[in-house]
């Protein structure tokens, strides 16, 4: 049985496809975008640059852009516009950025919930 907070960040995931979609579908039954294209699109929207996503991620510049490229055309949306160093979303990026943030956020508490130590057991103290 899934948790609430597992069952919301798997509804966080569907609720990106169908905007990206802008159709109603059920969850999971179509593909979600690529992980790491959408990894350097959060990295690159939230730092508003390629070289600082780079930095973040431990990739190239080159590599981020590969990604964001590699997104924008399985989205078939541009998600940035370009201008020389100028980098800002376009409409369908700040439409999708909030999602994939928040989505990231759940993945990553999920994450952390599961690695801390358990809340029960015992602990003993002898004073000597």
């Amino acid at each position: 049985m899934l948790q609430s907070s597992e069952r919301k960040a798997i509804d966080i995931v569907s609720a990106i496809y169908v905007k990206i979609s802008h159709i109603r579908i059920e969850p999971m039954t179509q593909r979600l975008p690529p992980l790491n294209p959408l990894r350097a699109f959060e990295a690159t929207a939230r730092n508003r640059s390629l070289t600082k996503a780079a930095k973040e991620l431990c990739v190239t510049h080159g590599a981020i852009s590969h990604q964001i490229k590699a997104l924008e055309a399985s989205l078939k949306v541009k998600l940035f516009n370009r201008a020389g160093q100028r980098l800002t979303l376009t409409e369908h990026g700040a439409d999708l950025l909030p999602s994939v943030t928040s989505a990231f956020a759940e993945i990553a508490a999920a994450t952390v919930r599961m690695t801390r130590p358990a809340k029960s057991g015992s602990l003993s103290i002898t004073c000597v």
